[in-house]
């Protein structure tokens, strides 16, 4: 979704990529609301908010699994307890195949249990980067592999009865006026190019009543994406993973090393034991580049930011998405956000790369969050929490293998993993058993290259940051 929009995104990334320029986060904090006032209420409604997540309050799932102790051979070796890792476990369930499964902590600790929770079609580069590259009918099958990954989401939630609060729908809001042309344009290549029939255009005033702002000039609602709580949803399916003999899953037990070789490759846990592996899939998103170094240039590292308020009153829910759509919105740094399933705002924002104040991201984000919804002003934060994600130059996720088609890797989903590390575990699995048509697909785009250097990095995408903010204010 949003194919024009992010065209553009990706376009300035790789310019300020390029150019450089500056290291330091500049403040994320708006100028609106800057009184004495509202500093109290941030400080009163944020106090005690930090260090923990909604979704680990609201932990409905504990699948322990034992920490590895001894060495062992293994058809396949699987790095990263997140959902790809889990959903690629899930698919060689029933292969006859012995696969280990290694966390170097607990399953679901990192972005995978901590994120946004929305459930998106196509991907953040837009599937006009797709039809660029590889022509309409190309284009098409990744659209449906979009969908593919949506549907799989829904299908482990009915067939392992997995309470996640899963909510149906989400909206991308125009921010500014000359992003409804943008919306529109969306809607035009999913309904007609796609034959897509889950999308509905709004404009302002319908805008105003389905999300409870006022400050968007329109809305694509598409009713066949969703949202959830991720930890329950990736720990619910990591659960599963006990039923079948084949699958060996072993949480607190770090790879430390890996010795690619020909025909088995050697794996060294915690620097003590040794699993020797036919075949081997990172599934660590941005720690697969400690195994394979040249990953690290093609990728960045973003530290991501998320706010769940107090529940909300009956009286403050018939305004605030009534519908109870998720939303992320057109501005360069986005906010997004959506309701529990106890009626607590999630909001998200501020998505950083280099040196930052934490305190200055929090009072920004609850700044922004009062600024969509001023009658929010004062609300209880009961809780904020960050993580790391992994964003390509393009914003298209980078899927490859290497080691003549033994080691499989997946990384940079660019925000929209919830669903697209469902559809990895799967076609990772596939390729695996020696269907690899889809994976190939993934495989064939090219990744843009920058430096391996996290400073570097941080160095020259502060241009992007920065501009960014500023386009979204001022232009």
């Amino acid at each position: 979704m949003g194919d024009k929009l992010n065209y553009r995104r990706r376009n300035f990334l790789q310019l300020a990529a390029a150019a450089g320029g500056g290291y330091v986060l500049g403040r994320f904090l708006p100028e609106s609301n800057d009184t004495k006032y509202m500093e109290k209420v941030i400080a009163n409604s944020t106090n005690n908010s930090q260090n923990r997540t909604f979704y680990s309050t609201n932990q409905l799932y504990n699948p322990k699994y034992p920490k590895l102790e001894q060495d062992g051979e293994y058809d396949v070796c699987i790095v990263g307890g997140g959902l790809t890792g889990i959903s690629t476990a899930q698919h060689l369930a029933n292969s006859g195949l012995k696969v280990i499964l290694l966390e170097q902590s607990t399953l679901a600790s990192h972005a995978s249990g901590m994120s946004g929770g929305q459930i998106l079609s196509s991907y953040d580069c837009g599937i006009d980067f797709f039809e660029d590259k590889f022509g309409r009918d190309i284009a098409k099958r990744f659209w449906d592999l979009s969908l593919d990954a949506i549907n799989l989401v829904k299908n482990n939630i009915r067939a392992y009865n997995i309470n996640c609060g899963w909510q149906m729908g989400t909206s991308v809001a125009a921010f500014k006026h000359e992003d409804v042309e943008d919306i529109k344009a969306d809607y035009e290549i999913m309904t007609k190019g796609y034959g897509y029939k889950d999308v509905q255009l709004f404009n302002a005033k319908e805008a105003k009543i389905l999300t409870g702002s006022d400050i968007y000039h329109g809305l694509l609602y598409d009713t066949g994406t969703g949202h959830l709580n991720p930890l329950n949803y990736t720990l619910g399916l990591g659960s599963i993973l006990k039923n079948f003999t084949n699958i060996h899953v072993f949480e607190n037990s770090p790879v430390s090393s890996i010795e690619f070789n020909d025909p088995l490759h050697t794996i060294m846990v915690a620097d003590k034991f040794k699993i020797k592996a036919k075949k081997i899939v990172l599934g660590a998103n941005y720690g697969n580049d400690k195994f394979l170094p040249d990953l690290a240039s093609l990728a960045l590292t973003m530290d991501t930011f998320i706010m769940a308020t107090e529940s909300l009153s009956d009286e403050l829910l018939k305004k605030i998405l009534p519908n109870r759509m998720a939303v992320y919105d057109t501005r360069n740094i986005m906010n997004y956000y959506r309701l529990t399933e106890k009626n607590n705002l999630i909001f998200g924002g501020g998505d950083s790369f280099g040196q930052y104040e934490l305190k200055d991201i929090m009072d920004g984000l609850y700044r922004e969050l009062i600024n969509t919804f001023p009658m929010l002003a004062g609300i209880d934060i009961d809780e904020f929490w960050f993580g790391k994600d992994s964003v390509t130059i393009n914003f298209a996720p980078l899927i490859g293998k290497t080691y003549n088609s033994t080691v499989y890797y997946a990384k940079g989903y660019s925000g929209q993993g919830m669903a697209l590390s469902n559809l990895v575990g799967k076609l990772a699995a596939q390729a695996i058993n020696g269907n690899s048509a889809d994976y190939d697909l993934f495989s064939k785009i090219e990744p843009v290259k920058f430096t391996s250097s996290k400073y570097l990095q941080d160095l020259a995408i502060k241009t992007a940051i920065e501009y960014d903010k500023f386009r979204d204010k001022y232009l």
